[in-house]
Formats: structure tokens, C-alpha cells, sequence
């Protein structure tokens, strides 16, 4: 579809498109006004930012970066084979669309993939995956999840995956029911992981992959393995501070603290802009 819908874009008489440049190099910003009447800037990130949380240089953590551009095919990063065979645990870190795109990835069925356009070297190692439970960690709660409708649906729409929303992340304050009340899209968003939280007390079914949504923690340490790679995050439990007002609240940790296992850390805290 997406495809499609460019395609028809690319052939239209007023479209022309240049490769290959680069911006401040190949051509200045400058040069972009005095031919344009208007410049968008969407490159994107292209680098990565560091979360200076101790033993973020670990083997097996990733930026979401280079893992999306790793499964979507990215010439430099083909050959980054990140290890899926020797856990059976994913830690994301932000709760995004970018983070449920990953963790898409990790929790469809290889065989479903396959009839998509995901990079063959990514299908391979998924076939091999062990990864059978994903932690999508974020340091706020379901009312501030940044991920929109359609997103979510499709995640939770995997089969024979059970998902886990615990009931008590889902108690709303008054600052909470502000946010929602200004936005269509994070009360249909909420709804939905209410929904999940119904249904997983009533349809979890053992043996089956496992998708968890962690609300109010934020990365304090990666914990290394004795072999250097990581074995799991160590988290601070937060909760939230704000007022009504402004319908906009922010984390503050509580000094309280939770580990969680995994041998696959992807952060969603990690990209930054090039200009």
C-alpha cells in the first residue's frame, strides 16, 4: 500500500526527486530558500544518543535505530545479527510506535513475516528466535503512551499472543482524565489497554509468546551477565507529577527499584537529528 500510494506520488508531472545529497554538504539551506517557497526538513535521525545509564555499551543492547534498520534492510547494517537464539526475553524501552513495530517483529509468527517486505538476513535469524516474551517499558502511564490506535491494534491483534496490562497502571487521577479529555486519539489508545487488561485475566493460555505492557519505570542500569552481555535492566519506579491545568505530566522516580531479565535490550530513547 505504502508503496503504492508513493509510486502514484513519484509519477505526478510536479514531483521530482533528487538522491543522494546530503544537506550543509551537497547544497546549503540557504540554497534550498533561495529556490523554494517552502523547505520542509524531514530527514529524520540518523545518529544515535547516548541514555548514560550505566552498561548501555553491553552486548545485545540495541538502539532502535540500527535494530529497524537492521530488519528493514539497511545496507550498513545487514550483517548486525543480533542474537535471538539465546533468550527467550525482549526489554523495549518506550512504548511508541516505533517500540510496537519492534516488538511486532519480534512476536509475529516468522511465517507470517514472510509474506511481507522484511529484509531476507532478518527473516533467517527470526525463524531461528527464541525471543518468546516482550517487556514495552515506558516511564509514564497508559494515558501518556505516545503509540497511536492503529498501532496498538495490530500488536494486539497478533494470534495466539498473550498480553498483560495490569489492572492497577490503569487507576486514573485528575491530571489524567485532563490529558484525555483534550485527545481523541489517547482515550481510544487507552481504551484499548483497558480492554486488553479484561481480556488477558480471562484468555491467557500457557505456552503461548507473551507481550507485557510496564508502565511507570525508567532504565537505572543495564546489569551485565558474567560474560559481558546483558542480562537485564534495572529499573526505578516512577510515578507521575503535574498539574490539572496544563493536562501535561512528567516522571519523577521514587527511589524504588525493579529488575527485569532479558538477553535483547532495544531503546527508543537513543535517536537524534544529524542538522
Amino acid at each position: 500500500i505504502v508503496v503504492n500510494q508513493f509510486f502514484r506520488t513519484a509519477s505526478n508531472e510536479r514531483c521530482s526527486f533528487f538522491g543522494n545529497l546530503s544537506l550543509g554538504t551537497d547544497i546549503s539551506l540557504f540554497e534550498l530558500r533561495e529556490l523554494y517557497d517552502v523547505v520542509v526538513l524531514a530527514y529524520g535521525a540518523e545518529s544515535d544518543r547516548t541514555l548514560n545509564v550505566s552498561g548501555e555499551a553491553l552486548a545485545g543492547v540495541h538502539s532502535a535505530r540500527e535494530f529497524v534498520w537492521w530488519y528493514n534492510g539497511h545496507p550498513d547494517f545487514s550483517s548486525m545479527a543480533p542474537d535471538l537464539e539465546n533468550t527467550d526475553t525482549a526489554l523495549i524501552l518506550g512504548q511508541g510506535n516505533v517500540a510496537l513495530d519492534v516488538a511486532r517483529i519480534l512476536l509475529r509468527p516468522a511465517s507470517e513475516l514472510a509474506t511481507t517486505d522484511i529484509a531476507d538476513h532478518a527473516l533467517d535469524a527470526l525463524y531461528k528466535s527464541s525471543i518468546r516474551k516482550v517487556y514495552l517499558v515506558g516511564r509514564r502511564g497508559p494515558v501518556q503512551a505516545a503509540c497511536t490506535t492503529k498501532e496498538l491494534r495490530e500488536i494486539l491483534s497478533i494470534k495466539n499472543l498473550n498480553i498483560h496490562v495490569k489492572e492497577s497502571d490503569l487507576l486514573k487521577s485528575p491530571a489524567d482524565e485532563e490529558e484525555l479529555s483534550s485527545s481523541r486519539i489517547q482515550r481510544r489508545v487507552y481504551e484499548l489497554f483497558s480492554k486488553s487488561a479484561s481480556s488477558s485475566l480471562s484468555h491467557s493460555v500457557s505456552g503461548q509468546r507473551e507481550l507485557h505492557f510496564i508502565f511507570f519505570r525508567r532504565p537505572d542500569r543495564f546489569m551485565p551477565s558474567i560474560d559481558n552481555k546483558v542480562s537485564g535492566v534495572s529499573f526505578e519506579k516512577t510515578y507521575l507529577t503535574g498539574n490539572v491545568e496544563s493536562g501535561k505530566q512528567y516522571a519523577v522516580g521514587t527511589g524504588q527499584f525493579e529488575d527485569l531479565e532479558a538477553g535483547l535490550v532495544v531503546s527508543l530513547k537513543t535517536w537524534k537529528r544529524e542538522y
